[in-house]
């Protein structure tokens, strides 16, 4: 049987700062994606190269320094979900969570997103919409072929590496004191983050809800952060892939 790393709470920051600091980074990243996908648009490029570029310059920086403003407060590091486990624990931890999700894509989540953005979320910009990769269609291939490459590199693996960092090593660990509604707030906080794309709020909780669930478990988020570097990963390879077929 497992055994749980059972830690005291962390109280790092104050509760009512934990939870708002779900926000501050999403916030950043809505606000320099809206000028960035214009930008883009205005040089011919996708909007998802301002997407991108959000996260880079923008998301992850902030997440950064968040993080060190609170570790250099604390007098210690504030990412706390690093509890060792045994190879073996991370491996099956792995892949048990991508068989979970695997089911849960069985779900007809696609369809909640649809009437989402059709009948919930039709006022948002284009930007934050479904259509928002509608001009993927519409740019050269020689410009397409980099920002599929770059959305692998930064969406598929650094960008998740740090939301994972931020939002389960440092901000979960904060919510500890609220048991097993901590990783559930966190889910659902970190997928009303996803401002840019609204009509997945739904989808993104119930993917991420399990792999969180096993990081409040274990202590330890490495394994969601693989799972999550997985799942990106796929997806901008399929794109990648479906381009030299020359879709």
């Amino acid at each position: 049987m497992l055994s749980n790393p059972r830690t005291e709470p962390h109280r790092d920051i104050a509760t009512p700062s934990a939870l708002l600091l779900h926000f501050a980074p999403a916030i950043a990243v809505a606000a320099g994606y809206l000028i960035f996908a214009s930008v883009a648009s205005a040089v011919h490029l996708p909007r998802l190269a301002g997407l991108l570029g959000a996260f880079l310059v923008i998301g992850i920086p902030v997440q950064l320094t968040i993080i060190r403003k609170v570790s250099k407060s604390a007098g210690h590091s504030a990412v706390h979900y690093r509890a060792r486990l045994p190879i073996w624990q991370h491996i099956l931890g792995a892949l048990a969570l991508i068989a979970i999700l695997f089911g849960l894509l069985q779900l007809p989540l696609g369809r909640a997103s649809d009437f989402l953005a059709t009948h919930v979320f039709s006022w948002v910009p284009t930007a934050f919409s479904p259509a928002a990769d509608a001009d993927l269609a519409t740019v050269s291939r020689t410009v397409l072929l980099p920002v599929l490459i770059l959305q692998l590199l930064i969406d598929g693996i650094i960008n998740p590496i740090i939301e994972e960092r931020y939002f389960r090593g440092f901000l979960l660990s904060q919510l500890e004191g609220f048991g097993l509604l901590g990783p559930v707030l966190n889910t659902a906080f970190f997928a009303l983050s996803h401002i840019w794309q609204p009509h997945n709020y739904l989808s993104i909780f119930v993917y991420v809800l399990p792999l969180t669930l096993f990081t409040w478990w274990r202590k330890n988020y490495y394994v969601q952060a693989f799972v999550h570097c997985l799942g990106n990963s796929v997806g901008a390879s399929l794109a990648i892939i479906a381009f030299a077929k020359g879709a």
